[in-house]
């Protein structure tokens, strides 16, 4: 026998010995059907993380005195400068 009919025949047993356990059948469907449900929530809340940390305020007191860190909180696209009160 080639190998080919070999892996067919184990093939075929071992389809039918998954088709008679229900479990099994339930656990790939329901995964298949809730992962992707399931990963789209979790890009949605990383999108929402993201736009909140984008309206971030940081007071600074004394910004005139540290001109290089203002010029590199002002690059940031995360962040920008408040005068302190």
């Amino acid at each position: 026998m080639t190998p080919l009919p070999q892996i067919l025949v184990v093939y075929r047993k071992e389809l039918r010995d998954w088709s008679r356990d229900r479990r099994s059948i339930m656990t790939v469907l329901v995964s298949s059907l809730l992962a992707p449900v399931i990963i789209g929530v979790m890009f949605t809340q990383l999108a929402n993380r993201q736009r909140q940390l984008e309206d971030v305020k940081i007071p600074v007191v004394g910004a005139a005195h540290a001109p290089a860190h203002r010029a590199h909180t002002l690059r940031s696209a995360a962040a920008a400068c408040v005068a302190a009160a």
